[in-house]
């Protein structure tokens, strides 16, 4: 009974000296990408609303409110763009980190941000913001559908490419924080030869 307890306690204090390392992206770091972006779908949907006048802002308002409950916190629509792809453990420790490597750390995250990259994690969250979008304001025609489901699915990337450089640095400083025994204060990069 001992050894067994032994044999468990020994296992559970590996894993947890050996998970922080494979999955950095945790706590904070997996909270500043979902408040990072729900700021700024916050910000083009208030804006798109308030192009609308009369009965139409005063039917969408409420719809808005609803959309602006479902993108926000862990397992909100952003927060599961984002993880339900990029979750798995990393093979490679850091440095050794691929950019091209799809898995949960903070530079797998940084690293897959454009808006062009192929699984884009941009494009990800834009897709999952316009099908709640679509989901909420289903009922809904006219300019209210235009403005607050169209025009919105055809804003990005263009006005929103100045979006990925903060958010990407943010993630890459997250990874060099996360390990800065090996990075030793350089910033991890996504470039193919980069730290």
């Amino acid at each position: 009974m001992v050894r067994i307890n032994f044999v468990v306690a020994s296992a559970l204090a590996v894993a947890s000296f050996i998970a922080p390392g494979a999955f950095a992206c945790e706590n904070e770091c997996r909270l500043y990408p979902v408040r990072f972006l729900t700021d700024k779908y916050t910000n083009l949907l208030q804006t798109n609303l308030a192009t609308l006048n009369g009965p139409d802002r005063t039917r969408a308002e409420p719809l808005l409110a609803v959309v602006l409950s479902r993108l926000p916190g862990r397992n909100g629509a952003i927060d599961q763009a984002i993880f339900s792809k990029f979750h798995v453990n990393c093979r490679d420790m850091p440095p050794h980190r691929s950019p091209d490597e799809i898995c949960g750390s903070a530079k797998s995250i940084a690293c897959y941000t454009p808006w062009k990259r192929r699984n884009s994690v941009f494009a990800r969250v834009h897709a999952r913001v316009v099908n709640v979008l679509e989901d909420v304001f289903r009922r809904t025609d006219g300019e209210v559908w235009q403005v607050m489901v169209e025009d919105v699915r055809s804003a990005c990337p263009d006005q929103c490419g100045d979006w990925e450089q903060p958010f990407q640095t943010t993630l890459l400083q997250w990874e060099e924080r996360e390990h800065h025994d090996v990075y030793k204060g350089h910033m991890p990069s996504c470039e193919k030869d980069g730290l």
